[in-house]
């Protein structure tokens, strides 16, 4: 799969049918595997800036504007770390 990088994604898209499905269609958009990746990769909890690294992005503001709708329960999550934080710290 050498030189997969620089390919188009429709020329992509081609190449991954013939190797997967021999000369049958390709179900997805070459594009739609690039946000599977970033999605899986997200709920699995791999920090925004790897995501936003991998998938070229220049910020990763420009990843979490787009796929923030992948983790919905970041607040939540927020909020139960700062509150397990404060009441280990009453704790103390």
């Amino acid at each position: 799969m050498k030189g997969w990088r620089s390919l188009a994604p429709q020329h992509g898209s081609r190449r991954l049918a013939a190797h997967r499905w021999g000369s049958g269609p390709w179900p997805f958009a070459f594009h739609d595997l690039r946000h599977v990746h970033a999605s899986l990769l997200l709920q699995e909890g791999t920090h925004p800036k790897i995501v936003s690294e991998r998938l070229g992005h220049s910020g990763v503001g420009i990843t979490l504007d787009i796929y923030s709708h992948v983790l919905p329960g970041l607040q939540a999550e927020a909020v139960g770390r700062l509150d397990d934080l404060l009441k280990a710290g009453a704790n103390v």
